[in-house]
């Protein structure tokens, strides 16, 4: 079932407010949202800034994980870590 333009702007609005702790306040079912403009404003644009470090955290994890080199007869370590790589279990009959 396809969404209007409108629900689908409400839905992504609700969801950013939740997941990066936004200042909209909802009220009951039919009821208008509420918001000090001033708070949501300096939300918005500090939004981007959030979106970015979350990436650059992935990013940041992912280049971490690049410097292994093969210890023993099948493991694997990361000195970055100091740890080692679990490897995943054979399925049974190879």
């Amino acid at each position: 079932m396809p969404q209007s333009a409108y629900e689908e702007r409400r839905r992504r609005l609700a969801y950013l407010n939740q997941r990066y702790g936004g200042p909209i306040q909802t009220g009951r079912k039919g009821g208008q949202p509420r918001v000090d403009l001033a708070e949501l404003l300096s939300w918005w644009n500090g939004l981007a800034d959030q979106v970015q470090h979350a990436i650059d955290r992935e990013r940041d994890a992912a280049a971490t994980l690049l410097d292994q080199h093969n210890y023993g007869r099948a493991g694997r370590v990361a000195p970055s870590i100091a740890g080692s790589i679990k490897s995943r279990r054979q399925k049974k009959g190879n």
